[in-house]
């Protein structure tokens, strides 16, 4: 294999791609090759699913993201993780970004993040690219030396891409002279943003949906070309016949990152205990102090219980986890604020019930502890506790000031096209008769000779926009940014860029505040 892909936008770049992470990881499989990026814009939503789905079909994952850096001028780089340091800079640039309403990084904060990063201008509508079509050499090469500068020696490259675009054809030969006039290595992309090259009629259908657009406008934004699906290493090889060093050069890029998303342990907040004491030693004197309240005779199974279930938590290290609900619990209530009463299996417990979690004695009524916490299986506490609607803020204000306002998030999710959904708004961006659209609902099947309904088939499953979980909060041990990007929400409280389940796959552990 002479080429791996290094610019791969997925679904997760809303509104901006047609590649789903499933498919994308099986048609690299189909096509042979041994890694490829991802690299959405400005987010790195997408990098834990896409993780998965790598490290499942045996394909390495190169993890990345296309950053809007800010100067005086906009530009825009590839960014690559050479390891998980640069991941971590990549969650940096990422939040950074976000926070800033998705407007880009200033320069000088950027370059204070990319020493374990590999940088690749984007492409055609980058800076450097666009003085060099404008004759502004001078421009070209002091922007270059700037970014020479930032990264590490070596980690620096100029993209070269052939997508039919005139341009680009008069560029190739600039970029050649260039790169060895300033001793910056080439390498070659695609810039990927569909699957197979049938499909650049569904990315374009997007694009209008993206801009209130329907493909009957003339100006609605549409690519010159449909060359920017995922390419063969044969066809890629193809197009640079008199340059295939850079071909090669994506896959020395590739040999030299390499992220893990493995956790070998959770990222438990720690409840501030007293001096001198542990997590564990505290709850066990909370838990017998107020078994002796509610049962002053502390009869013999509820102290049977409770030796049990101390012993199981303290085994599986969720004592911070049990004193931070009772906690939030307990000033809820003396704030007047009225608590749910915590439900599901965590009713099993004796351990929340003494603790004032839950509200019900699981030993009158035979509940089972290894429901809630069973130490044959990896099973995380859950416990769902509800506040009403409008005074939860007040519970999620208090774990902040607490924890530390960057210690805790609410949890992104992502809504998606359903098929239901997506022949809507398909029909109304190709101006199907309501009548077609009304009766392609009400059978509920698509005919895929009709162009419009192949589109439907190809949006069908991508996400359309992003929400915040109904109850979900994280609490970290450390900046979550040392973890998790994140992202302004639509309160003060940040917003993780990781949906649940990949904030479970990297260790960060869920609190339940429903409303």
């Amino acid at each position: 294999m002479s080429f791996i892909h290094l610019q791969v936008r997925s679904g997760y770049s809303l509104l901006s791609s047609t590649v789903k992470m499933e498919e994308l990881v099986t048609r690299s499989c189909e096509l042979q090759f041994s890694a490829i990026a991802l690299t959405d814009e400005n987010v790195l939503y997408g990098a834990v699913p896409f993780y998965k789905a790598c490290q499942a079909h045996g394909i390495k994952p190169i993890i990345g993201m296309i950053a809007t850096i800010v100067d005086e001028h906009e530009d825009e780089l590839v960014l690559l993780a050479k390891n998980n340091y640069g991941y971590r800079q990549l969650v940096h640039i990422a939040t950074t970004i976000q926070m800033n309403d998705g407007k880009g990084i200033p320069l000088s904060h950027f370059s204070r993040h990319t020493s374990e990063l590999i940088g690749i201008t984007s492409g055609v509508r980058g800076r450097i690219e666009q003085h060099l079509l404008n004759g502004e050499i001078a421009q070209a090469e002091a922007l270059v030396q700037t970014y020479t500068t930032i990264f590490q020696p070596g980690d620096f490259y100029i993209n070269i891409q052939q997508h039919g675009l005139q341009e680009q054809a008069k560029l190739f030969p600039l970029l050649l002279e260039y790169s060895r006039r300033w001793n910056v290595p080439l390498v070659a992309t695609n810039d990927v943003r569909y699957i197979y090259q049938e499909d650049a009629l569904a990315y374009e259908c997007l694009l209008a949906m993206k801009y209130g657009k329907k493909m009957t406008d003339s100006s609605r934004p549409r690519l010159a070309a449909n060359e920017y699906y995922l390419k063969s290493a044969d066809e890629m090889a193809a197009l640079f016949p008199m340059c295939d060093e850079a071909v090669k050069e994506t896959i020395r890029i590739a040999e030299r990152c390499h992220v893990e998303f493995e956790h070998k342990q959770w990222f438990m907040p720690r409840y501030p205990v007293p001096s001198g004491t542990t997590a564990d030693e505290h709850l066990q004197s909370w838990c017998w102090e107020q078994l002796t309240k509610r049962f002053p005779n502390r009869p013999q199974p509820y102290v049977e219980r409770l030796q049990y279930e101390l012993q199981i938590i303290q085994q599986m290290n969720f004592s911070d986890y049990f004193l931070i609900v009772a906690d939030f619990v307990r000033f809820a209530r003396e704030q007047g604020i009225f608590v749910g009463p915590g439900r599901g299996s965590a009713a099993g417990s004796l351990v929340a019930y003494i603790l004032g979690i839950t509200q019900i004695d699981p030993l009158q009524y035979g509940l089972l502890f290894e429901r809630f916490l069973n130490p044959a299986r990896l099973s995380l506490p859950d416990i769902d506790i509800d506040f009403p609607d409008d005074r939860r803020e007040e519970v999620i204000r208090y774990i902040e000031q607490k924890y530390g306002k960057d210690h805790v998030a609410q949890i992104i999710t992502f809504g998606t096209f359903g098929m239901r959904s997506a022949i809507r708004e398909v029909g109304r961006v190709f101006d199907v008769d309501e009548h077609d659209v009304q009766q392609t609902l009400h059978i509920g099947r698509l005919d895929h000779t009709r162009p419009w309904h192949r589109v439907v088939q190809r949006i069908e499953g991508l996400p359309k926009h992003t929400s915040i979980h109904a109850a979900g909060i994280v609490i970290s041990p450390c900046p979550l940014t040392d973890i998790v990007p994140l992202q302004s929400g639509q309160t003060t409280t940040y917003v993780t860029q990781y949906a649940m389940d990949a904030l479970e796959q990297i260790g960060l552990l869920k609190f339940d505040l429903l409303a």
